[in-house]
């Protein structure tokens, strides 16, 4: 949605959604002090600053969605912070290395319930990253890492419900270390291109209900069949195209 005549005009209005930042509309949008959630696509590097300032002034705000305007566009929200705790976070860009240890996730990470990252192709894992997002609950990685590991360590992720981990091309191990996402119930992994085996401790997650193995590897299905997630009520797996419910042995 491109931002209209009149817009400014709204000061009672609590959620914005899916708003194209345009210079105008980053410099103004700290005006509409009564949002509770917004949604800003389109953004560039040149709209963060301002972008950043006019958001430190919200005081009522617990949801936030910022896009890039395309993969490789650099979102610089390392300065950014908040009035009140989010409790919902999407961040959907590239991200410097240093953007989850910034001050809004120092200061105020531990009110987060839901948190989302895409096309941020970090070098840092950002599962150690946000290992201190003690009260989150749901959890999604889409094109976020560009190393070849991720670990779950003993008493990381414990109120994690949902985790998604998707398009993380280069990662060939997981490992889950026990006591790690001891509260979660469903596990989705998609199209993982160099993901082998199932991750190393799966055994571990006891509160587990469902898990999707999707667009995953042949050779990391025949894992899958080796009678490793037989503790996981409902499993499903695809190579490509349909999605099958994986028989217990």
């Amino acid at each position: 949605m491109e931002p209209f005549e009149g817009l400014w005009d709204l000061k009672e209005l609590q959620s914005l959604n899916e708003v194209r930042a345009t210079k105008i509309f980053v410099a103004k949008l700290g005006d509409l002090s009564q949002l509770r959630s917004v949604s800003v696509t389109y953004v560039r590097s040149s709209h963060c600053a301002q972008l950043c300032y006019s958001l430190s002034k919200m005081r009522l705000l617990t949801k936030l969605h910022i896009r890039a305007i395309n993969e490789d566009e650099l979102l610089l929200l390392d300065d950014l912070t908040m009035q009140n705790p989010l409790e919902k976070l999407e961040l959907v860009g590239r991200l410097s290395e240093g953007t989850l240890e910034s001050p809004l996730f120092s200061t105020h990470g531990d009110q987060l319930l839901q948190m989302e990252l895409s096309w941020c192709q970090l070098i840092a894992s950002p599962v150690a990253e946000l290992s201190g997002l003690s009260n989150v609950t749901e959890l999604r990685l889409t094109r976020a890492y560009t190393g070849q590991q991720l670990h779950f360590h003993g008493t990381w992720f414990q109120k994690l419900k949902n985790i998604e981990l998707a398009d993380l091309p280069e990662v060939k191990r997981i490992c889950i270390h026990e006591g790690a996402l001891r509260s979660l119930e469903c596990l989705h992994m998609d199209r993982l291109k160099e993901l082998r085996d199932v991750p190393i401790g799966i055994e571990f997650l006891n509160s587990i209900k469902e898990a999707y193995f999707t667009r995953m590897r042949s050779d990391f299905v025949r894992n899958l069949q080796m009678g490793k997630v037989n503790h996981i009520p409902k499993v499903y797996w695809s190579t490509q195209g349909k999605l099958n419910r994986l028989s217990i042995q």
